[in-house]
């Protein structure tokens, strides 16, 4: 049986609509009304007409146009990328994994269709030469499986994510392909492709002070992120200070990230260090971590903390964390945990 349900926006009318349902009833008695209603259209549809039009106004000049490609993501319709990307590895799934290479695309000109294109214009090909394409072991680090392995498509997945979240990555695929001579056998073709890794950022605090950050996400291809910021003030001192840090991420392929910083600008001075080894994936059993910051001078007790003291403090933070996580559906779309930690 199918039921026919309606909105009605405004009081007055469905209280006309009742009057003259009540009215033909009197009048007719059984005899069947007749009426036309105006379903409006479902916000899908105007959110695709808005991103439609907005497309089609900013891309009238190839300037907007770059813009609008670089900035504006339309909303995903259909099936996630999870859904496709597992049901595209089940293809395969219980083959034996023969062979896997991996293969980084140039920042500028190649692509996963025409991975054979080379860069065109005079700054694409200093960009590629600037830029440092990641190491192999780099990305071999984050795979988790290896030649022997029955494919498995939620370990392919979660190399995947895992790989795509790796900020000096811009996309990746996986491409399938069955042994020519034994069907047992299937070949993992990794193709990834780098985000440029040299980058400048500022920003401007009142008339006073301003900061200018030089950054590098990926130094020589390794996979560690540099950064240095220049922080300035015009009547406390120093006058130009420095912050820097420096981050390693997945020590020896165990997914243990350190971090480290230096800090001596006007409002602060001191260092921080940090060891952690989170629940990255869900085959992490044990997770744990360990923070220290000294600060020798600051004039806050957080990094954004409203609140500004006249005197300078010195202050020591200290904590440590270690938690086990538990499969609950360790199979499936599905798969979930439940972690136990405790910290200080």
């Amino acid at each position: 049986m199918m039921y026919t349900k309606f909105v009605f926006e405004k009081p007055a009318e469905l209280i006309l609509i009742l009057s003259l349902l009540s009215i033909s009833f009197i009048l007719q008695g059984q005899v069947p009304l007749s009426a036309t209603l105006v379903i409006p259209p479902e916000p899908n549809d105007k959110y695709d007409q808005f991103y439609d039009s907005l497309e089609y106004k900013a891309k009238q000049k190839k300037l907007t146009g770059m813009f609008y490609d670089l900035l504006v993501s339309p909303p995903r319709t259909g099936p996630d990328r999870k859904t496709l990307s597992v049901d595209y590895y089940k293809t395969m799934e219980g083959r034996i994994i023969s062979k896997i290479t991996i293969q980084p695309l140039d920042v500028f000109g190649p692509t996963f269709d025409d991975t054979t294109r080379t860069a065109r214009s005079i700054i694409e090909k200093a960009a590629n030469s600037i830029h440092t394409k990641s190491n192999l072991n780099t990305i071999d680090k984050m795979v988790l499986f290896k030649v022997g392995d029955y494919l498995d498509p939620e370990q392919l997945y979660e190399t995947e994510r895992l790989i795509r979240g790796l900020p000096f990555i811009h996309d990746l695929r996986m491409v399938l392909m069955q042994d020519s001579v034994y069907e047992s056998f299937v070949h993992v073709h990794i193709i990834t492709k780098d985000r440029f890794s040299l980058g400048v950022s500022g920003e401007v605090d009142g008339v006073s002070s301003a900061a200018l950050e030089l950054y590098n996400q990926n130094i020589f291809g390794v996979g560690h992120q540099i950064s240095f910021r220049f922080v300035g003030h015009l009547s406390r001192q120093p006058y130009m200070g420095l912050e820097t840090y420096y981050n390693i991420n997945n020590i020896s392929g165990r997914f243990i990230d350190v971090k480290a910083g230096y800090m001596n600008t006007y409002h602060q001075e001191g260092f921080t260090m940090s060891v952690e080894k989170p629940f990255i994936t869900p085959s992490i059993n044990w997770g744990y971590g360990v923070s220290g910051l000294r600060l020798y001078r600051t004039d806050r007790v957080f990094e954004n903390d409203p609140d500004r003291f006249t005197l300078p403090m010195n202050l020591l933070f200290y904590g440590a964390w270690a938690g086990r996580s538990f499969q609950l559906k360790p199979d499936g779309l599905n798969n979930s945990q439940i972690v136990l930690s405790a910290g200080f």
